[in-house]
């Protein structure tokens, strides 16, 4: 191996040796050589038929090979400038050139250079200069400019191809292009790279024969071609395509022309299908072969779908084109080849347009056509295809299909289209919006063509869905003016899917809706449908054409407006005759009433269209109630209806016109006539019922809304109605008379506390406005009415006395309402929208009674003034009838917070209160930041009271406020302390105002307090709340004159089981009770005295209106060093309660001797018990220095009567020796003294002059019986 090598090397290595030596001579022999540059010039000019001149000549290499490189080369160009390359290079034979001593050239390399490759529409090419084909043969062309070229390298150059015969105008980099001449021909073999934007890789082939037949072969690679580059030039390519190719073709010309071509392309398409862009794969394997005046291809799908195809096609004279083609087809999916087909545009096939608009897709399962062209154009000789599942997209008139299967038979100049599919959809998206469902279609179209246009006529048609199955004929007539001739009868049909089909684009957006949602549902029996005219005309509103439709409809529902009752129950004709519909004799039920005899229209549903129903409805008139409610066309009065309760029948003739334009529903005008037969409304929350009611109310546009002279019945007393709206304002006025009585409309109770009886004749007026301002207006004179009012308000029957109220009805905002009676009586009231069914809130009221003053005081924004002036008011039976009124007796609501902010009451004359006669006073309201301020100016009382508020911030205010009341003079001359009979407490809930607990705070002076022949000075309590209600403090009072006064307490409070409980204890103290009894109006029956009284008292009832019944307790006195009066009867009545009035006349008609100025005492002690209505008295005792009283009994505080015992002894002991002494000086009293001191003879005496009394009967006259003790002991 070793061996093999070094003898390779050793033989080697001299030829290396010589050959390095022979271009180095070469080398240095060069630039010796004269004329080398114009040998190159020539050895190249030569090769390539053109002068060239060289810039600067090298030495350089190609490889292993050296060769001859020169620059700046420039190749003239016959016409134009010279074409200039970047680099020349030609290879150099080193041992032939020594051996020649002159170079020898081989083949030429040229680099950058920029060619340009021009072919003209006469099919002639041009390479700068060098010129094929055309009239001349290309091969010999090719043999006559490169027959001297051995060999040509092109390298890094760049091609302009611009194209006349198609319109291509394009560039290529060259990578390389070899062209070779020799003894086989001429062979071109190039390989380079579009542009970018134009595709990929290119390969291409030429071979050129040496000599015979004018025949080339030829060669081409292309990968990656663009479609959307391509598509855009020459011009007979529109819209463009998407996607990318690869082509791979083999193709021989003779005579400059193709007559053979074979190759494949495998194509990815980019199509919009659903909105998306898909990839379509296309591929085929083809083969074109000419013979003569005949072409025949073959196309073999390599990609699914792409189909399998035979296309033959004839040119008989050269330059007259095609004249026949046959076509077959097999297994082709359409939507391949829609985007190329629909790219296409051929001058020929003027509808290629139509057919991308169309975008067609589905399966074409055969197809075999002949196509033959005359002087008029194409003609199709025969033809028969079966398409599956086509889908076309509508476009203008033609419409969208989806899942069409169709068959063509074609001869003789017309055809037979069978059109035969299920599950088809359709859409007409210029007439319709929605696409139908046909579950079938079935018919026969016969196709033929005149010179005018073409024909089809539909035989056989049976087209069927869930809304309908119909049969028909048919013919449509293609041309300048298209025209459709069809007649269909409907073999069933769902009424209310008929709009459905009614084209929505040329009606009025709300006509249309009206049409598709008014007919909820229906039953056509019967029907059919004309259409004759121009599709573009429909619905011929100028009557440029016919359009009538008709069908007989059973158990329709119509909602002919959205919220309004529903017909149902319908029967009757629908007619769509142009652009007018028309429902005849249809009858039904709306609500519970029956409609007949009813029509509706639309006259023209394109301009302004307006919906008309006629007819009548007989049925219950509570329907009627709510068919304007439902309806809104009864929207002024719906605040009115509420709560109505209609009854009985009715019948009402309609005439509605709805506007479908404009407006709409809100422009709805009414006429017609509704009449009443024994009808009845009602109205539970008014307490008003309407019956038998009987008359008629018109209504129409022009003259509103008249109802005269019905009658009806209120209460069971007949009324007389009349009403009126006119037609351009919102309020309608409904006046009614008749006598009422007042108990059915506020309820016997209310009557019974109004204490009002009997009937009246009343005249009400009640306007009700939309706008608001609707009102009541009620006038009486009220004869046959009896007011048991207190004065001046009441009334008896025969009188009569007006009475006028004005109230405001349902408003949005506040009202003023006005009541006038008798001009005793003004009140203006300010009234809010209440309770639904309720008169209203009242807000403020100001108020006045009596003598109207200068004027009526203004009505406050919030709460009460009022004001009166009365002669004589009684206090008892205005109270007793406020009670009443406020007991929740009348429909009327009080604002929360209303209040008495001010008040002027005045009483001229007298005042009657709790039985008793006072003289006249006034009394002053205000109300202030505080609270309220009362003013009180009469003969027996003067003063002020002040009411403050719980939020004023006073603590003694709490949460129920406080009263600081202070007068001056209370005298109540006529005061008798009134006696409780009941013989219990009411609970508290029959009489809130004995609830402590609702009371306030009171703070209480009276400077001089007269109660009757009973007079206080400096009179003061304080009533304080408590947990359980009420607190008195500080009770202090005292006699006008002498110094005795009192101080107490108690509480007012309530027992668990709600009723009222009072306690009160008090001590009375002084030095000079003659005096304060007797300036206090008890009794001048005493005189001096000092001592103290006490008393603990107890009540079931309120403070201030002492139970006497159930008053229980004790009172005890302790006096001394007084004196006792003879005294008139009745002026001790305090004192009487013991008797103590009749002590001293007694003892000075039984004691004369004894007894001459009054009986004065030592110490009078007692205590007594109150208890069921008595005054129970153990015993009083009065110690006086002549004698001993001892008083003991029963004094009936209820009965007003006595039954006491009163036991006088007089004291003889001691006055004994006065009279002796009187009657026989000194010694005979002292004698006297000391016989009674040492006998006994004074107790003795004392006892047999006992006198004893009984006192029965009643205060004001009892009855006096005397018992006196005889020595025998028996009385007498």
């Amino acid at each position: 191996m070793r061996r093999s090598l070094r003898i390779t090397l050793a033989t080697l290595a001299p030829l290396l040796l010589f050959l390095l030596l022979a271009l180095l001579a070469l080398r240095l022999l060069l630039p010796q050589w004269d004329g080398l540059a114009a040998v190159v010039e020539q050895r190249v000019g030569t090769m390539i038929d053109r002068e060239v001149q060289l810039g600067s000549l090298h030495f350089g290499w190609s490889g292993w090979a050296p060769e001859l490189v020169a620059n700046e080369v420039r190749i003239s160009q016959p016409d134009a400038g010279p074409l200039a390359a970047r680099e020349l290079g030609v290879s150099l034979a080193p041992l032939r050139s020594l051996r020649a001593r002159s170079p020898v050239l081989g083949h030429a390399r040229l680099t950058g250079i920029h060619l340009d490759v021009q072919r003209d529409t006469e099919g002639v090419w041009d390479v700068h200069g060098w010129r094929f084909g055309g009239a001349g043969s290309l091969a010999l062309d090719w043999r006559r400019h490169f027959a001297g070229m051995e060999r040509l390298q092109i390298e890094e150059a760049t091609l302009h191809w611009a194209d006349g015969m198609t319109g291509i105008e394009t560039g290529l980099r060259v990578d390389s292009l070899g062209l070779r001449s020799d003894r086989s021909g001429l062979a071109l073999v190039g390989r380079g790279r579009f542009l970018p934007e134009a595709g990929g890789p290119v390969y291409v082939g030429i071979t050129v024969p040496p000599a015979g037949p004018d025949r080339i072969e030829f060669f081409l690679d292309a990968q990656g071609v663009q479609l959307p580059y391509w598509s855009q030039l020459g011009g007979w390519l529109q819209g463009g395509l998407h996607g990318t190719a690869s082509v791979r073709l083999w193709a021989t010309l003779e005579n400059g022309r193709v007559r053979q071509l074979q190759g494949e392309h495998d194509s990815r398409l980019l199509v919009v299908r659903d909105g998306r862009w898909r990839e379509q794969p296309v591929g085929h394997r083809f083969q074109w072969l000419r013979d003569g005046t005949t072409a025949v291809s073959h196309w073999a799908e390599t990609t699914p779908g792409a189909g399998n195809a035979r296309l033959e096609y004839r040119m008989p004279n050269a330059g007259e084109g095609v004249d026949r083609v046959v076509l077959a087809a097999a297994g082709i999916d359409i939507d391949h080849y829609v985007p190329t087909g629909t790219a296409l545009r051929f001058r020929d096939v003027p509808d290629l347009a139509r057919l991308a608009r169309i975008d067609p897709s589905g399966r074409l399962e055969t197809l075999h056509m002949v196509l033959e062209r005359d002087p008029e154009g194409w003609q199709v000789q025969a033809a028969d295809a079966q398409l599956r599942d086509m889908q076309l997209h509508a476009a203008g008139v033609i419409p969208g299909v989806n899942g069409l299967d169709a068959s063509l038979e074609w001869a003789d100049g017309q055809g037979v289209l069978t059109l035969d599919s299920n599950a088809l959809r359709v859409a007409m998206p210029t007439l319709f919006s929605e696409e139908f469902l046909f579950d079938r279609l079935h018919t026969r179209l016969l196709l033929r063509r005149d010179e005018a246009a073409w024909h089809l006529e539909a035989h056989d048609l049976f087209l069927e869905n869930q809304d309908a199955a119909l049969e028909g004929r048919g013919s449509i007539e293609f041309g300048a003016a298209p025209h459709l001739d069809l007649a269909l009868r409907f073999l069933r049909a769902d009424g209310r899917q008929v709009a459905r089909y009614l084209p929505v684009h040329r009606f009025p957006a709300r006509t249309y809706r009206w049409l598709v949602e008014s007919i909820r549902t229906a039953t056509v029996t019967d029907g059919g449908m004309v259409f004759r005219g121009h599709p573009k005309d429909f619905p011929f509103a100028d009557n440029e054409g016919v359009f009538d439709l008709w069908a007989v409809v059973e158990d329709g529902v119509l909602d002919y407006q959205p919220d309004w009752p529903l017909a149902e129950g319908l029967s009757g004709t629908l007619h769509f005759h142009n652009s007018g519909f028309r429902a005849e004799q249809v009858s039904g039920k709306i609500l519970d009433s029956a409609v007949s005899q009813t029509t509706v229209v639309i006259g023209n549903m394109l301009r302004e269209p307006e919906l008309e129903i006629r007819g009548q409805a007989r049925g219950p008139v509570q329907d009627l109630a709510t068919y304007l409610r439902q309806s809104g066309i009864g929207r002024d009065f719906l605040p009115y209806l509420a709560g109505v309760q209609p009854r009985g029948s009715s019948v009402l003739d309609l005439d509605l016109l709805i506007p479908l334009h404009g407006p709409g529903p809100a422009g709805t005008r009414a006429a017609g006539r509704l009449g009443l037969d024994r009808a009845a409304l009602e109205l539970p929350e008014r307490r008003l019922a309407l019956e038998d009611i009987t008359g008629d109310i018109r209504f129409d546009p022009q003259r509103g809304v008249r109802g005269q002279e019905i009658r009806a019945e209120i209460h069971g007393e007949p009324v007389l109605l009349n009403l009126q709206r006119a037609a351009t304002g919102p309020a309608m006025r409904i006046h009614a008379q008749g006598r009422q009585a007042l108990a059915p409309w506020v309820g016997e109770r209310a009557a019974a506390r109004l204490a009002a009886q009997g009937t009246a004749h009343w005249d009400a007026e009640i306007v009700v406005d939309a706008a608001g301002d609707s009102r009541l207006e009620l006038a009486s004179n009220l004869e046959g009415m009896q007011m048991d009012w207190p004065a001046p308000f009441a009334k008896t029957r025969g009188t009569r006395r007006p009475l006028q109220i004005s109230w405001p009805l349902q408003r949005e905002g506040e009202a003023i309402a006005r009541v006038r009676f008798d001009q005793v009586l003004e009140a203006d009231i300010r009234v809010a929208p209440g309770r639904a069914g309720g008169a209203g809130e009242v807000r403020a009221l100001a108020l006045n009674l009596g003598r109207p003053p200068p004027g009526m005081p203004a009505l406050p924004e919030r709460g009460i003034d009022l004001r009166a002036r009365l002669d004589s008011v009684d206090v008892d039976a205005w109270l007793r009838s406020v009670r009443e009124l406020t007991a929740d007796t009348v429909p009327i609501e009080a604002a929360a917070g209303l209040e008495l902010v001010r008040a002027d009451l005045e009483a001229v004359d007298s005042l009657r209160w709790g039985g008793r006669v006072l003289p006249g006073g006034r009394l002053r309201v205000e109300r202030g930041a505080d609270g309220q301020r009362l003013v009180l100016d009469s003969e027996w009382v003067q003063g002020e009271a002040v009411l403050t508020d719980p939020a004023a911030g006073d603590p003694r205010a709490g949460a129920r406020g406080h009263w600081q009341v202070d007068l001056a003079h209370l005298h109540l001359d006529q005061w008798e302390t009134p006696v409780a009979r009941s013989g219990r407490s009411r609970p508290v809930a029959q009489d809130a105002f004995a609830d402590p607990r609702t009371w306030p705070g009171l703070d209480l002076r009276i400077g001089d307090l007269r109660l009757g022949n009973l007079h206080l000075a400096d009179v003061a309590f304080a009533l304080l709340p408590s947990t359980d209600g009420l607190e008195l403090r500080d009770l202090r009072l005292r006699a006008p004159q002498g110094d005795v006064s009192l101080l107490g307490d108690g509480h007012w409070e309530m027992s668990p089981d709600g009723l009222a409980q009072t306690r009160i204890r008090a001590e009375a103290t002084g030095t000079d009770w003659g005096s304060a009894l007797n300036s206090m109006g008890v009794s001048p029956a005493m005189q001096s005295a000092s001592g103290s009284a006490r008393a603990s008292l107890a009540w079931a009832g309120p403070l201030f209106v002492p139970d006497i019944t159930g008053l229980s307790g004790t009172v005890d006195i302790d006096l001394a060093d007084g004196r006792l009066h003879e005294v008139e009867p009745g002026a001790g009545r305090l004192l009487g309660l013991v008797s103590l009035d009749v002590i001293p006349r007694r003892l000075r008609l039984d004691f004369r001797d004894v007894y001459t100025q009054g009986l004065a005492f030592d110490q009078m002690v007692g205590e007594a018990v109150i208890e069921g209505g008595d005054l129970l008295l153990p015993e009083l005792r009065i110690a006086s220095p002549s004698a001993v009283v001892r008083v003991s009994g029963r004094t009936g505080l209820v009965a007003r009567d006595f039954d006491q015992s009163i036991v006088v002894v007089p004291r003889l002991r001691s006055t004994l020796p006065i009279v002796g002494a009187l009657l026989g000086g000194p010694v005979t009293g002292a004698v006297v003294l000391l016989v009674e001191r040492v006998l006994g003879i004074g107790d003795q005496m004392e006892e047999a002059a006992r006198v004893e009394y009984f006192v029965t009967g009643p205060w004001s006259d009892p009855e006096i019986r005397a018992r006196v003790k005889m020595e025998q002991g028996t009385p007498e």
